[in-house]
């Protein structure tokens, strides 16, 4: 939820959100687990240890909203969407 209100934000520069999510993946994001209680740190993805995340790839996924959108592959790891290709055939222009 943090991580999707960041990535959506509309008030900031492209670069400040793009740095806002960067720190959330890197650093985790913080929640608290009831009213009054500290918040805990969080880790997103598991830097020290690589091998324990899970990995995926999907192809042809929907992505919807304004304007629907549908890449060639997503690649995730734990579940967050981390990349997207775009396959073209060399023949074809991207104009």
């Amino acid at each position: 939820m943090i991580l999707d209100k960041t990535a959506g934000d509309q008030n900031k520069s492209l670069y400040d959100v793009n740095k806002e999510v960067y720190t959330l993946l890197r650093y985790g994001v913080p929640v608290r687990e009831e009213a009054g209680q500290n918040k805990q740190n969080v880790e997103l993805i598991d830097w020290k240890h690589p091998l324990k995340n899970q990995f995926a790839i999907a192809e042809e996924v929907t992505v919807k909203g304004e304007h629907d959108k549908r890449p060639d592959i997503v690649l995730y790891v734990n579940g967050i969407a981390l990349g997207v290709l775009e396959l073209k055939r060399s023949t074809i222009s991207v104009s």
